[in-house]
């Protein structure tokens, strides 16, 4: 089995916003033999948050800055579009 980090974002109540909670914003484009090492991945892009597994739920705690939060899925076939963190560093 394969794995990959799905990205949610946390969007509070505001003016024109009628939900309040994590809406799912895809699956990032880089995928994982095993789920430690999806979020060995995520802890060593992310050294300023908590680690993604620290509470035995494979998902990160929300970031306060970008409200995104990463949470390790199956990977069964899933479009995976949103970029890698080395990506993301190649762009700036």
């Amino acid at each position: 089995m394969f794995y990959v980090l799905e990205v949610q974002h946390f969007q509070k109540k505001e003016a024109g916003f009628f939900y309040d909670g994590d809406v799912h914003m895809g699956y990032m484009n880089k995928v994982f033999r095993t789920k430690k090492a999806a979020a060995n991945y995520y802890d060593l892009h992310n050294t300023h948050m908590r680690k993604l597994n620290t509470f035995d739920t494979w998902k990160s705690d929300w970031d306060p800055v970008t409200r995104y939060r990463y949470v390790v899925r199956d990977f069964d076939t899933e479009l995976c579009l949103i970029p890698s963190f080395e990506e993301r560093l190649n762009r700036d």
